[in-house]
Protein backbone atom coordinates (compact mmCIF):
# COMPACT_ATOMS: atom_id res chain seq x y z
CA UNK A 1 0.00 0.00 0.00
CA UNK A 2 2.25 2.82 -1.29
CA UNK A 3 1.38 6.23 0.06
CA UNK A 4 3.23 9.35 0.99
CA UNK A 5 2.55 12.36 3.14
CA UNK A 6 3.44 15.73 1.65
CA UNK A 7 2.42 19.34 2.11
CA UNK A 8 0.14 21.04 -0.37
CA UNK A 9 3.08 23.26 -1.35
CA UNK A 10 5.21 20.21 -2.21
CA UNK A 11 2.62 18.58 -4.46
CA UNK A 12 0.65 21.52 -5.87
CA UNK A 13 0.89 25.04 -7.15
CA UNK A 14 -1.54 27.41 -5.46
CA UNK A 15 -2.62 30.95 -6.20
CA UNK A 16 -5.44 33.33 -5.45
CA UNK A 17 -8.28 33.82 -7.87
CA UNK A 18 -8.47 36.97 -9.96
CA UNK A 19 -8.76 40.19 -7.98
CA UNK A 20 -10.84 42.88 -9.67
CA UNK A 21 -9.97 46.51 -9.03
CA UNK A 22 -13.68 47.32 -8.95
CA UNK A 23 -16.90 45.35 -9.06
CA UNK A 24 -17.06 43.59 -12.44
CA UNK A 25 -19.77 44.58 -14.89
CA UNK A 26 -21.82 41.68 -16.19
CA UNK A 27 -22.48 41.72 -19.90
CA UNK A 28 -24.77 39.21 -21.68
CA UNK A 29 -22.30 38.62 -24.51
CA UNK A 30 -19.14 38.64 -22.35
CA UNK A 31 -16.28 36.41 -23.47
CA UNK A 32 -15.66 34.86 -20.01
CA UNK A 33 -17.80 33.15 -17.37
CA UNK A 34 -17.12 34.49 -13.87
CA UNK A 35 -16.98 31.71 -11.27
CA UNK A 36 -18.07 32.78 -7.78
CA UNK A 37 -18.53 30.94 -4.46
CA UNK A 38 -22.30 30.69 -5.07
CA UNK A 39 -21.45 28.46 -8.05
CA UNK A 40 -20.07 25.71 -5.77
CA UNK A 41 -22.66 23.53 -4.02
CA UNK A 42 -22.26 22.31 -0.44
CA UNK A 43 -21.39 18.90 -1.94
CA UNK A 44 -18.46 20.37 -3.88
CA UNK A 45 -20.07 20.43 -7.32
CA UNK A 46 -19.26 23.32 -9.65
CA UNK A 47 -22.38 24.72 -11.37
CA UNK A 48 -21.46 28.10 -12.84
CA UNK A 49 -24.16 30.59 -13.68
CA UNK A 50 -24.08 30.84 -17.48
CA UNK A 51 -25.47 34.38 -17.29
CA UNK A 52 -22.62 35.74 -15.15
CA UNK A 53 -20.39 36.89 -17.97
CA UNK A 54 -17.77 39.58 -18.18
CA UNK A 55 -15.57 41.00 -20.88
CA UNK A 56 -11.96 40.26 -19.94
CA UNK A 57 -8.52 39.99 -21.50
CA UNK A 58 -7.04 38.39 -18.37
CA UNK A 59 -4.93 35.29 -18.90
CA UNK A 60 -5.90 33.94 -15.45
CA UNK A 61 -8.29 31.45 -17.04
CA UNK A 62 -9.12 28.20 -15.30
CA UNK A 63 -7.73 25.02 -16.82
CA UNK A 64 -8.83 21.41 -16.46
CA UNK A 65 -7.33 20.02 -13.26
CA UNK A 66 -7.65 23.20 -11.20
CA UNK A 67 -9.24 22.72 -7.80
CA UNK A 68 -11.22 25.71 -6.57
CA UNK A 69 -11.29 26.17 -2.79
CA UNK A 70 -13.60 28.82 -1.36
CA UNK A 71 -11.23 30.65 0.96
CA UNK A 72 -13.77 32.67 2.95
CA UNK A 73 -16.68 31.55 5.10
CA UNK A 74 -17.25 27.96 4.02
CA UNK A 75 -14.16 26.11 2.86
CA UNK A 76 -15.73 24.02 0.10
CA UNK A 77 -13.72 22.75 -2.87
CA UNK A 78 -14.74 21.77 -6.41
CA UNK A 79 -12.82 20.49 -9.40
CA UNK A 80 -12.70 22.39 -12.66
CA UNK A 81 -12.70 19.30 -14.84
CA UNK A 82 -12.83 20.82 -18.30
CA UNK A 83 -16.47 19.90 -18.95
CA UNK A 84 -17.17 23.63 -19.09
CA UNK A 85 -15.63 24.50 -22.43
CA UNK A 86 -16.13 28.25 -22.22
CA UNK A 87 -13.30 30.38 -20.78
CA UNK A 88 -13.75 30.90 -17.03
CA UNK A 89 -12.14 33.11 -14.39
CA UNK A 90 -12.49 32.49 -10.65
CA UNK A 91 -12.79 35.48 -8.32
CA UNK A 92 -10.35 36.21 -5.50
CA UNK A 93 -12.76 34.47 -3.10
CA UNK A 94 -11.08 31.25 -4.29
CA UNK A 95 -7.70 29.69 -3.84
CA UNK A 96 -6.85 27.80 -7.04
CA UNK A 97 -4.81 24.68 -6.39
CA UNK A 98 -3.33 22.60 -9.21
CA UNK A 99 -1.57 19.27 -8.59
CA UNK A 100 1.95 19.09 -10.05
CA UNK A 101 2.35 16.42 -12.72
CA UNK A 102 5.05 14.53 -10.80
CA UNK A 103 2.90 14.45 -7.62
CA UNK A 104 0.63 11.67 -8.94
CA UNK A 105 -2.30 13.43 -7.31
CA UNK A 106 -5.71 13.42 -9.01
CA UNK A 107 -7.53 16.78 -8.84
CA UNK A 108 -10.79 15.06 -7.83
CA UNK A 109 -8.98 13.36 -4.93
CA UNK A 110 -7.55 16.72 -3.82
CA UNK A 111 -11.04 18.27 -3.81
CA UNK A 112 -12.36 15.23 -1.93
CA UNK A 113 -9.57 15.68 0.63
CA UNK A 114 -10.33 19.40 1.06
CA UNK A 115 -14.02 18.59 1.65
CA UNK A 116 -13.26 15.79 4.13
CA UNK A 117 -14.08 16.16 7.83
CA UNK A 118 -10.38 15.89 8.71
CA UNK A 119 -9.29 18.69 6.39
CA UNK A 120 -12.24 20.89 7.35
CA UNK A 121 -11.08 20.54 10.96
CA UNK A 122 -7.59 21.65 9.91
CA UNK A 123 -9.04 24.64 8.06
CA UNK A 124 -10.89 25.68 11.22
CA UNK A 125 -7.64 25.41 13.23
CA UNK A 126 -5.65 27.44 10.68
CA UNK A 127 -8.16 30.02 9.55
CA UNK A 128 -7.50 33.69 10.11
CA UNK A 129 -10.15 35.48 12.10
CA UNK A 130 -11.76 38.59 10.69
CA UNK A 131 -15.45 39.33 10.23
CA UNK A 132 -15.55 36.30 7.92
CA UNK A 133 -13.07 33.46 8.62
CA UNK A 134 -10.62 32.86 5.78
CA UNK A 135 -7.76 30.52 4.98
CA UNK A 136 -4.60 32.20 3.70
CA UNK A 137 -2.48 30.86 0.87
CA UNK A 138 0.45 30.16 3.21
CA UNK A 139 -1.74 28.29 5.69
CA UNK A 140 -3.23 26.23 2.88
CA UNK A 141 0.22 25.34 1.55
CA UNK A 142 1.29 24.11 5.00
CA UNK A 143 -1.46 21.46 5.20
CA UNK A 144 -0.27 17.88 4.86
CA UNK A 145 -2.05 15.44 2.57
CA UNK A 146 -1.72 11.67 2.34
CA UNK A 147 -1.27 10.70 -1.31
CA UNK A 148 -2.16 7.04 -1.87
CA UNK A 149 -1.71 5.18 -5.15
CA UNK A 150 -3.63 6.42 -8.19
CA UNK A 151 -5.81 3.28 -8.04
CA UNK A 152 -6.76 4.00 -4.43
CA UNK A 153 -7.49 7.65 -5.25
CA UNK A 154 -9.68 6.59 -8.19
CA UNK A 155 -11.58 4.12 -5.98
CA UNK A 156 -12.30 6.83 -3.38
CA UNK A 157 -13.42 9.23 -6.12
CA UNK A 158 -15.78 6.59 -7.56
CA UNK A 159 -17.23 5.88 -4.12
CA UNK A 160 -17.80 9.60 -3.53
CA UNK A 161 -19.57 9.91 -6.89
CA UNK A 162 -21.83 6.96 -6.02
CA UNK A 163 -22.64 8.56 -2.65
CA UNK A 164 -23.55 11.87 -4.31
CA UNK A 165 -25.72 10.11 -6.90
CA UNK A 166 -27.46 8.07 -4.18
CA UNK A 167 -28.07 11.20 -2.11
CA UNK A 168 -29.47 13.10 -5.11
CA UNK A 169 -31.76 10.21 -6.11
CA UNK A 170 -32.91 9.68 -2.52
CA UNK A 171 -33.80 13.37 -2.21
CA UNK A 172 -35.73 13.18 -5.47
CA UNK A 173 -37.57 10.06 -4.29
CA UNK A 174 -38.57 11.76 -1.02
CA UNK A 175 -39.80 14.82 -2.93
CA UNK A 176 -41.93 12.64 -5.24
CA UNK A 177 -43.37 10.71 -2.29
CA UNK A 178 -44.29 13.99 -0.57
CA UNK A 179 -45.97 15.21 -3.77
CA UNK A 180 -47.96 11.98 -3.92
CA UNK A 181 -49.16 12.33 -0.30
CA UNK A 182 -50.02 16.02 -0.84
CA UNK A 183 -51.94 15.15 -4.02
CA UNK A 184 -53.92 12.42 -2.24
CA UNK A 185 -54.73 14.76 0.65
CA UNK A 186 -55.93 17.41 -1.81
CA UNK A 187 -58.20 14.85 -3.51
CA UNK A 188 -59.61 13.74 -0.15
CA UNK A 189 -60.31 17.35 0.83
CA UNK A 190 -62.04 18.03 -2.50
CA UNK A 191 -64.15 14.85 -2.17
CA UNK A 192 -65.14 15.84 1.39
CA UNK A 193 -66.16 19.33 0.24
CA UNK A 194 -68.44 17.87 -2.46
CA UNK A 195 -70.22 15.41 -0.17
Amino acid sequence: MARKIVTIKQCCTAKMGYSFRMTPTYVPDGNVLLVQPKDVTAEGILLPDRDTRIQSTSDNRLVAGDVLLISRGRFTAATFDGSITEPCIATSAFLIVTPKKQAELLPEYLALFFNSADCQKRFRQLHETTTIPFISLSNLESIEICVPTIDRQAALIALDRMNKTYSRLSSRKLALQKQLVDHELTLLTQEHCHV
